[in-house]
């Protein structure tokens, strides 16, 4: 991520230049780095509770919330403490519906089930889904409770656009990014990679939906993992479509 800090050291932040886009992104925004979130791996309920105790706090004084994180399972608490009523976007190749045997844990594999049973939760829309890690069972129970199903082959065969089909205006938006629905080519770091993964290019072009509908709340990146990518990419990658996602929320 230092890598787009170039040339700002010292002086008064004046956004990203995006040579794309042929503008400047994040102009005039502040942000705010609110510290770490302690866990405890020994207690996953402990570490619940201190999501939701701080993510509370961030909630309170952002327009849209952050999150940087590690296990997947870190996006619950954040979910949960949100409250508002709001629709799920999450990027995946894996659907994370894994049936749990204790109810109150929650593991990277069940997640988007934990998810799907909060009340303010409208529905989840996942999109990357591909592999050999996703059981019938879970994905059919997924489009059972109402859930919206995009696979990576069909952003790969009907372009990026299918997105928008499911991106309701006035609904209030949580947006969990697993770096393992980017290829493996070019985010080598999660725990679960899978091939036939989406291309940068695809990832910005949904995110961009995404940051247009002007009512994103929250967006967690989860799943980096720099020990298994000593080249950096996959961290890059996740920063670099971050800056995407918000300078296209702050611009349009």
């Amino acid at each position: 991520s230092m890598l787009y800090c170039y040339g700002e050291k010292g002086s008064k932040f004046q956004g990203i230049y995006d040579a794309d886009k042929r503008r400047r992104v994040l102009k005039g925004i502040s942000i705010v780095d609110a510290g770490d979130i302690e866990t405890f791996s020994s207690d996953q309920n402990l570490t619940l509770e201190m999501i939701m105790q701080e993510m509370g706090k961030v909630y309170t004084s952002s327009k849209v919330a952050v999150i940087a994180g590690g296990d997947h399972s870190i996006s619950y608490g954040a979910i949960k403490q949100l409250d508002d009523e709001c629709d799920v976007i999450h990027f995946d190749a894996h659907t994370d519906y894994m049936d749990s045997e204790n109810d109150s844990y929650c593991a990277h594999g069940t997640v988007m089930n934990k998810v799907s049973q909060l009340g303010h939760v409208r529905r989840i829309v996942h999109c990357g889904v591909r592999g050999l890690l996703n059981s019938e069972k879970s994905i059919g129970s997924a489009l059972k409770n109402g859930d919206i199903m995009i696979t990576a082959e069909d952003v790969h065969k009907r372009g990026t656009g299918i997105l928008q089909d499911y991106l309701v205006k006035d609904v209030n938006l949580y947006v969990t990014f697993d770096i393992d629905a980017l290829d493996p080519s070019i985010a080598p770091g999660p725990g679960t990679p899978e091939p036939g993964g989406l291309s940068y290019q695809q990832m910005r072009d949904m995110l961009s939906m995404v940051g247009q509908t002007k009512r994103l709340k929250a967006v967690d990146v989860v799943e980096v993992n720099p020990l298994f990518d000593q080249t950096t990419n996959t961290a890059q990658h996740a920063v670099r479509l971050l800056i995407d996602l918000l300078g296209e929320h702050f611009w349009t």
